[in-house]
């Protein structure tokens, strides 16, 4: 009987006054406050408190009564109720104005203001877990919600955090600055800095992503460096290493290998780029590939288009399934129907037609050419048109232009103004001759009466 008295007087005295499990002594404490106004969780700039619905103007000072075993200050125990600070296993209803917890912490409701909680070791809350730093591992229903975590946090609903290192699991989570380590999400993740393994079933978005990030719908953010696949599309600025959107890519610059299931959009595009419909941007160096089409201002290197490329300057190896358009080609230039634009300069094929002001190299159409200047060799299949025709020129039907210095071969061929060198066709017709004409009749304006229209051949020399 009287061991058990003492043992309920020991409880009583342990309960009744309100003291809190291990409380640190006075002078720690009131260096903490102090320091409050420094390290306090500002709802302004992160908005946890807002997750719980909680009031600015709650009670500052609450009650940290608890039932401790052992009831004196051991250092280490269990703890009832709303310990200040613990050491050992703790279990409260709902956490408010929490200190410290090293150990095992179980809270069954919502929590309330926790500026300076610093809980290290294992953590479950029903729902959620408000504190400033967490080391260890969290296992919640609705959360849990804390500035910084380190460590294993697992989540039912979602989690929120304002810096995160280890392993997130959770429905939805939220890292303000940065994330790194594997976080895993299936609703999306939104914060600052991704850094590591990051997947989310519908979105992410976030400052940079580096290393591997997948996101079921989109991504958003500034830089993607690594490999960065989006179920639907990827916004940022730039894009560098892999990344694969499925719908589409829209950023500043491209370098690497960027594949887009429908299209890219962008400013540079450096390395190989592939697009499943187009490509937009401003540079293209390299290897760039697009299902539809390309358009942008400079294309140099390797560019291939499945419909057609548009844009300023082409340098290099420029493929285009139908069609080309642009200021300057040079290089290789190739299109499957036509090509269209100012200077062209080097080798350039189309399977229909070119247009453009002038033509330098070797310049092929399978239909015809029309421009200002041809200077090289420019075959058309069917004819060419121009103002100065310079090398040799081979039209199918026709050649039409006002001056013709080389070879020209056509069935027609009218040389308005001056034809010098050789023209075979089977009508040649020129104003002024400097050189011959073989074909079955040959005009020359300004000869002799009776030498203007000849069989087979005529001749004038200056």
């Amino acid at each position: 009987m009287r061991k058990q008295f003492v043992f309920l007087c020991l409880v009583l005295f342990s309960f009744l006054p309100g003291l809190p499990a291990q409380e640190k002594p006075e002078s720690d404490v009131q260096t903490r406050e102090e320091t409050k106004s420094i390290v306090e969780w500002q709802v302004d700039d992160f908005e946890y408190e807002s997750i719980w619905g909680l009031d600015e103007e709650e009670d500052s000072t609450p009650s940290h009564a608890s039932l401790t075993i052992p009831p004196f200050d051991w250092g280490w125990g269990l703890a009832f109720g709303n310990s200040e600070s613990t050491t050992g296993i703790r279990f409260n209803l709902s956490d408010h104005h929490v200190k410290d917890v090293k150990g095992l912490n179980f809270t069954f409701w919502k929590p309330k203001q926790n500026p300076l909680y610093e809980l290290k070791g294992f953590a479950f809350g029903l729902l959620g877990t408000n504190a400033a730093e967490l080391h260890g591992i969290a296992l919640t229903g609705f959360g849990p919600v804390a500035r910084e975590m380190y460590g294993l946090s697992l989540g039912v609903v979602g989690n929120a955090f304002e810096e995160f290192r280890g392993i997130n699991l959770a429905t939805a989570s939220m890292i303000e600055k940065d994330s790194t380590g594997l976080a895993v999400a299936a609703l999306g993740q939104a914060g600052g800095d991704f850094t590591g393994i990051n997947l989310a079933g519908l979105a992410q978005g976030g400052d940079d992503f580096t290393g591997i990030n997948l996101a079921g719908l989109a991504q958003g953010g500034d830089d993607f460096t690594g490999i960065n696949l989006a179920g639907i599309g990827q916004g940022g600025d730039d894009f560098t290493g892999l990344n694969v959107a499925g719908l589409g890519q829209g950023g500043d610059n491209f370098t690497g290998i960027n594949v887009a299931g429908l299209g890219q959009g962008g400013d540079d595009f450096t390395g190989i780029n592939l697009a499943g419909l187009g490509q937009g941007g401003h540079d293209f160096t390299g290897i760039n590939v697009a299902g539809i089409g390309q358009g942008g201002d400079d294309f140099t290197g390797f560019n291939i288009a499945g419909l057609g490329q548009g844009g300023h300057d082409f340098m290099g190896l420029n493929i285009a399934g139908l069609g080309q358009g642009g200021h300057d080609f040079t290089g290789i230039n190739v299109a499957g129907l036509g090509q269209g634009g100012f200077d062209f300069s080097g080798i350039s094929v189309a399977g229909l037609g070119m247009g453009g002001h002038d033509f330098t190299g070797i310049n092929v159409a399978g239909l015809g050419m029309g421009g200002h200047d041809f200077t090289g060799v420019n075959i058309a299949g069917l004819g060419i048109g121009g103002r100065e025709i310079t090398g040799l020129g081979i039209g199918g039907a026709t050649i039409w232009c006002d001056e013709f210095t080389g070879v020209g071969i056509g069935a027609v061929q009218h040389i308005r103004q001056k034809m010098t060198g050789l023209s075979i066709g089977i009508f040649n017709s020129t104003e002024h001759l400097n050189g011959v004409q073989i074909g079955l009749i040959n005009y020359v304006e300004d000869n002799p009466p009776w030498l203007k229209v000849l069989p087979l051949l005529n001749f004038h020399f200056d």
